[in-house]
């Protein structure tokens, strides 16, 4: 009986370390490298040494006050948890599909650098060997074109460890996916899809962040039967009108490059928005908003953009309409300031709308210069048509969901999922109307898929609770082909990616890369 108890409390002890200060921390520790990185390059001539101090401070800054919050969470669930047993298991069990991925991802340096490669290296060994600012690694003595924060931040990484560029960079990624995924379960927990010790939470939290292109291999087998199958290709499994770099979320994240930390961020945005909806508005929850703004400016501005549009104009809608949550009943939402201050205290809210606007002012301007140096702007779409059929043939599958979850949301007055469907409507105008350099809108569309996926399940967790047992039985069919169909991708992206690693031919003599033959 004790030795259950001990293991029972050495299980929370480690949930509540990992899920309230590890999981925070990733985010907020970016945001204070980022911000005061770039402040210290407008100052003065930043090397590398600053870099690694800097990420070592932000790193430890925040966990005294993350420790704090956390002994108390973890009184609280040593107060409220039932024993430990089997199905605690269960929600981790389909996140062994990742496995193989991961693996090799960590064991092909041909993997590592099949996307722009030379690009990431080249700006790291910038920041690594000379002072920051940064040049454009094409044009010397011109200023940087890319995210070149994200690559501070690796390099960083690679003075600490030693550890090659790619492989650092693989690693970042692995960490950022294992944290967006549990963001997600907790988002998906608390809005009763599934429950906490389940195999339905894994199944589901797979499923939503590898949303993109869920019918994917409905389209290999179109292709297959129709004669027109590439071998080791993922463009096949696109349906018609989808933008080519849509074929699949692991495909995009697994590489080197920022955007799994920018999906990362926008989920953490999204689940600090819920806990607002649900009148859970806290202090966390404000400092997680502006840390996945901020390095989502700084690693991804699109996803920035994204999550400008989608969480305070998601908010203010839900909140006019159905109110915030509050321990006395319904709160109207009013004056965001009366309730703010409510919640949070009047001081601290004046402080986070201060240091937020001046931090958000400060990498606006790293964002401007970027955007100038490379000769691109934003600009309204001439070219509606592209993206609804980007749109339509990349969340296909769950688009019906969310249509029937807008006619459930009609009568039911939960914010929390009045949010996720406002905010998935306000999500689709900007990738339909507004034109982003590089016809990046497709960025766009992950994060969208995320919350279509998200407003679909709340229906199917409707309709699995229907008093209709053939509308049930509809329900656990469409759940069941929404797990294989995404389950059966993942393992075609890792086929794919094993393949693409073999035909890849290069040196890498620790300052650049050689590509062989006809390998780039």
């Amino acid at each position: 009986m004790m030795k259950n108890r001990l293991l029972n409390h050495a299980f929370v002890l480690l949930a509540t370390v990992v899920v309230d200060v590890l999981n925070p921390l990733l985010v907020i520790a970016l945001a204070l490298f980022v911000s005061v990185g770039y402040l210290l390059t407008l100052l003065m001539p930043v090397d590398i040494y600053i870099w690694v101090l800097l990420l070592c401070g932000s790193v430890l800054a925040p966990i005294p006050l993350l420790s704090y919050r956390a002994r108390q969470r973890w009184s609280a669930r040593i107060a409220s948890a039932g024993s430990l047993d089997w199905r605690t298991i269960l929600p981790f069990i389909p996140l062994l599909i990742f496995a193989p991925l991961f693996f090799a991802e960590l064991d092909q340096p041909g993997i590592q650098i099949i996307h722009h490669g030379d690009l990431h290296v080249g700006y790291i060994h910038n920041i690594l060997y000379r002072p920051t600012p940064v040049d454009n690694i094409f044009f010397a003595g011109q200023p940087a074109t890319y995210y070149w924060l994200y690559h501070a931040f690796l390099a960083a990484l690679v003075e600490i460890t030693g550890a090659a560029p790619p492989l650092v960079a693989s690693v970042v990624n692995i960490v950022a996916i294992l944290s967006g995924l549990l963001w997600l379960a907790q988002i998906i927990e608390g809005l009763g899809i599934a429950a906490k010790r389940s195999l339905m939470l894994g199944l589901v939290t797979v499923a939503v962040y590898c949303a993109v292109n869920a019918t994917g291999v409905l389209s290999l087998v179109e292709r297959f039967l129709d004669g027109s199958l590439q071998a080791h290709s993922l463009h096949i499994m696109l349906l018609d009108g989808a933008e080519g770099r849509l074929h699949s979320t692991m495909g995009k994240v697994m590489n080197f490059t920022s955007m799994t930390l920018a999906m990362t961020c926008f989920i953490v945005g999204l689940h600090a928005a819920m806990a607002i909806a649900k009148g859970n508005m806290n202090r966390l929850a404000l400092a997680l908003t502006t840390s996945a703004w901020l390095v989502a400016l700084a690693f991804q501005p699109v996803v920035a953009l994204f999550l400008l549009i989608v969480i305070p104009f998601g908010l203010l809608i839900t909140g006019l309409l159905v109110g915030f949550g509050d321990s006395c009943g319904r709160l109207r939402l009013g004056i965001f300031w009366t309730y703010g201050a409510s919640k949070v205290g009047d001081k601290y809210l004046l402080a986070w709308l201060s240091l937020s606007a001046v931090l958000s002012l400060l990498l606006l301007r790293y964002v401007v210069q970027m955007a100038g140096n490379g000769s691109s702007s934003i600009s309204f779409s001439q070219d509606l048509d592209f993206g609804i059929s980007m749109i339509v043939a990349a969340t296909l599958l769950y688009l019906p969901l969310f249509a029937l979850q807008s006619m459930f949301l009609l009568k039911r007055n939960s914010p929390e999922e009045c949010l996720i469907q406002i905010g998935s409507i306000v999500a689709i105008l900007p990738a339909v109307l507004v034109a982003l350099p590089d016809d990046n809108q497709y960025k766009l569309v992950f994060c969208l898929a995320i919350m279509l996926a998200i407003s679909g399940f709340l229906a199917l967790k409707i309709l699995l609770n229907s008093g209709n047992r053939a509308v049930r039985v509809a329900a656990r069919v469409t759940c069941a082909l929404i797990f294989v169909l995404t389950f059966a991708r993942i393992a075609f992206v890792k086929e794919y990616y094993d393949h693409r690693a073999l035909e890849w031919d290069f040196g890498y003599d620790g300052s650049h890369i050689d590509y062989y033959g006809d390998a780039f």
